[in-house]
């Protein structure tokens, strides 16, 4: 039984190993250089500590919107 375990485990990794890698289009970071655009008067840590805690909700906002702008762009390639 262990040995088939091992077999499968070893034959699941190269298959990994063998997938293409994803491709990414549209990457979005932000840095404190951006949050002191909107905030000059706060501190490298002030907004180091507003991007940690708003991480989350800012990524979600951006995929929603994302799958928005798709929608859009994919719309009007249809009616071209």
């Amino acid at each position: 039984m262990g040995l088939i375990f091992q077999s499968f485990f070893i034959n699941k990794i190269r298959n990994n190993m063998s997938e293409e890698k994803t491709e990414w289009w549209a990457e979005v970071r932000w840095s404190i250089d951006d949050i002191k655009k909107v905030k000059p008067k706060w501190t490298n840590q002030e907004c180091h500590d507003f991007l940690q805690l708003n991480e989350k909700h800012m990524r979600d906002r951006m995929i929603e919107t994302g799958w928005d702008i798709i929608d859009i762009l994919i719309q009007q390639e249809v009616t071209s």
